[in-house]
């Protein structure tokens, strides 16, 4: 992605949340409210590693995004993007970057029971939330891809 494209989605994705949706086998889209961070002129962002969401990028490495609320609500242009799994240190360093833009609630927040939230973390013991809200690198049980623009944005149809 461009320099120029990363600040036209940082301007078309101005809020915390964006949509990212995937498609199913049997083609089906799948939309999922997500932090994301702009990391220079890749934008990138963090799912469970055994999450389907995370098998399908794997798998097809297409999705499109558009602005979203925290509920998933999406508004604006789409945008389409290949998405790619970043490893070892890449990983590390984009996992940081979200970090820096999430704060504290990086690593909280997702290990949180919320109303109205279905966590891919809901099942875990005390003691996992705990060591998984205090960790200062990327979780073991997480994945972060960087996201890169296909083309142009299309009108929110």
């Amino acid at each position: 992605m461009t320099a120029t494209a990363t600040r036209s989605l940082a301007t078309a994705l101005p809020g915390r949340y964006l949509s990212l949706a995937t498609r199913r086998a049997d083609g089906t889209e799948v939309a999922t409210p997500m932090w994301f961070a702009v990391d220079g002129d890749r934008l990138v962002l963090r799912t469970p590693a055994s999450s389907p969401k995370a098998r399908r990028l794997r798998t097809t490495g297409v999705a499109t995004i558009r602005a979203a609320d925290w509920q998933g609500r999406a508004s604006g242009p789409t945008l389409a993007v290949t998405a790619i799994e970043l490893l070892g240190d890449a990983a590390q360093r984009a996992d940081r970057v979200l970090h820096d833009r999430y704060g504290w609630q990086w690593n909280v927040v997702p290990v949180i029971p919320l109303p109205g939230v279905r966590s891919a973390h809901r099942g875990l013991s005390l003691r996992d939330r705990w060591r998984l809200a205090t960790a200062t690198d990327l979780w073991p049980e997480s994945t972060i891809f960087r996201l890169e623009a296909v083309g142009g944005p299309t009108s929110d149809g």
